[in-house]
């Protein structure tokens, strides 16, 4: 697996850190959140919070029982609603975590997402596990040679023979349906000049820079830039079933196409 970001490689080092320490005892949502958040900010090379603001300090963290999943099935993690609260963990339900790192050092994004179910009910398993092939199915179809826009069609055509549907959306992009987009670079002089934690001004600097991967853009993948495949994925037959999120990060560097497939050491233990 190639380590394309070092600044989603601390973010991921340190989720995983929190979470063998927290895994089966009892913990609330702010109470992850927080802990994640000073391992964080321990690491000199991060600014002291994510750029995607809010949800607070750029991160979310849900826990749903598996009896009642409704919680995985936010609209936008920009709502209050979306986050983290005092809801305690259910070890047999589901967990999601988001990240929106960026490096103080070289000006790069390092956001990931990952939802996790560790229960054992077969329809829900069932539907984790159907999600997660249909995202491998499509990081396995990228080429070097692909549009964004070829790219976000290919994965309409894999959802649907899955019997799932996109659900992801933007409100920056144009189009209310998206599979990811691209990670734009803070230049120097922002870098330079900037304290521990992004403006404002410089948070709308990122979230307004990205290409997006949806019906209507068209760029090459083969540009270079480093861009997420991250489907968050309704079932199409029953809308009961919880959303499931996978947040991937691509790039097409010397003709070949590099996956950062971080976050399967978590998720491919508990599909069996």
């Amino acid at each position: 697996m190639p380590n394309i970001n070092s600044c989603r490689a601390s973010a991921f080092t340190a989720f995983r850190t929190t979470l063998a320490e927290f895994r089966g005892k009892p913990v609330t949502e702010v109470q992850f959140r927080d802990a994640w958040l000073a391992k964080l900010q321990q690491d000199p090379s991060l600014f002291a919070a994510g750029w995607y603001d809010p949800p607070p300090h750029g991160m979310a963290v849900l826990f749903a029982r598996g009896d009642d999943p409704s919680r995985m099935s936010y609209e936008s993690l920009r709502q209050e609603a979306a986050w983290p609260d005092q809801t305690k963990a259910d070890w047999r339900g589901f967990l999601f975590a988001y990240c929106s790192c960026i490096s103080r050092t070289t000006g790069k994004l390092g956001d990931f997402d990952l939802t996790l179910y560790f229960g054992d009910d077969p329809q829900l398993k069932t539907h984790y596990r159907n999600c997660f092939n249909a995202t491998a199915q499509l990081l396995h179809s990228i080429s070097p040679a692909d549009t964004s826009h070829a790219l976000f069609m290919r994965a309409e055509e894999i959802f649907a023979q899955a019997n799932l549907r996109l659900s992801t959306t933007s409100i920056t992009a144009v189009t209310p349906a998206v599979l990811g987009h691209t990670f734009p670079v803070l230049p120097q002089s922002i870098l330079d000049t900037a304290p521990t934690v992004l403006a404002a001004e410089h948070k709308n600097l990122i979230r307004t820079a990205r290409h997006f991967i949806d019906r209507v853009s068209d760029w090459s993948l083969a540009d270079g830039l480093q861009f997420t495949v991250e489907p968050q994925l309704r079932s199409a037959l029953d809308p009961a079933l919880p959303k499931i999120s996978f947040h991937y990060l691509a790039q097409v560097k010397d003709g070949q196409v590099q996956i950062c497939r971080d976050i399967d050491e978590l998720i491919t233990p508990l599909l069996n």
